[in-house]
């Protein structure tokens, strides 16, 4: 598959080859201690569930391409695809069991690690239990493994702000429009009547074939999911939400 460093992570994260912390098999676990930013869940709860998933998947891509120069394993950039995929539809995603014996050491550890943060972020839209803790864990796994954290947080910050500008939560639609990944480049201003063209052009990317995190056109039909699959309409998607 095809990588391309979103515009947001900068070009230094991706290049940096040192690492500059020490991992074992506890430092996923550590993450949750000490972890209470009440400012931080506040601001989440007012962006729409699907900007959530979209500041978590941004937030998951700065790790997996922290580790582009020191690692080739393309199954974290397909768990990314899913990521955003799921942001359409969270029934594109295939759940996903790891052998966490596989993804030990200081990269693959931090990688899973992230990626089981990734997870549950596409859970809490799944059951549409608004912001939970994916985006507080992934900032402090970022603590951790990034050589620039001072920039990730206020790259985060910013685009939260820019978020919720473009999708605020709204307490008849909690879901809200699907949010490209395109929107969360901050150098230019997002037109959301490109919403449908980008979303369609991301799906005609994807290969379900090839990528064990993604559900097969039939399968997506044995999960009930009413239309074509991997094809997006915005007004069939904003009439699914208000029958919802």
């Amino acid at each position: 598959m095809t990588r391309t460093r979103p515009i947001y992570v900068p070009q230094q994260v991706a290049s940096a080859y040192t690492l500059r912390y020490l991992w074992d098999e506890w430092c996923g676990e550590d993450l949750y201690a000490n972890l209470q930013d009440d400012d931080l869940l506040r601001r989440q709860e007012g962006l729409s569930d699907r900007a959530n998933l979209a500041l978590a998947s941004a937030c998951t891509e700065w790790i997996v391409y922290r580790y582009e120069g020191l690692s080739h394993d393309p199954v974290p950039h397909e768990f990314l695809q899913a990521m955003w995929a799921a942001g359409v539809d969270t029934r594109y995603a295939r759940p996903w069991e790891p052998e966490p014996e596989n993804w030990t050491g200081p990269v693959r550890g931090p990688l899973l690690v992230a990626m089981q943060y990734g997870q549950e972020a596409i859970r809490e839209l799944a059951v549409q239990s608004g912001p939970g803790m994916a985006v507080l864990y992934l900032s402090g796994l970022a603590r951790i493994v990034l050589p620039d954290y001072a920039g990730f947080l206020v790259w985060r910050d910013h685009t939260i702000n820019h978020l919720h500008q473009l999708f605020p939560s709204d307490p008849d639609d909690a879901m809200g429009d699907v949010v490209p990944q395109q929107a969360l480049s901050l150098r230019q201003p997002f037109d959301p009547r490109l919403i449908e063209p980008l979303v369609q052009e991301f799906l005609n990317g994807l290969d379900p074939r090839r990528n064990k995190f993604l559900h097969r056109p039939d399968e997506m039909k044995q999960l009930l999911f009413d239309g074509t699959p991997y094809a997006f309409s915005f007004a069939q998607d904003q009439q699914f939400r208000n029958e919802w």
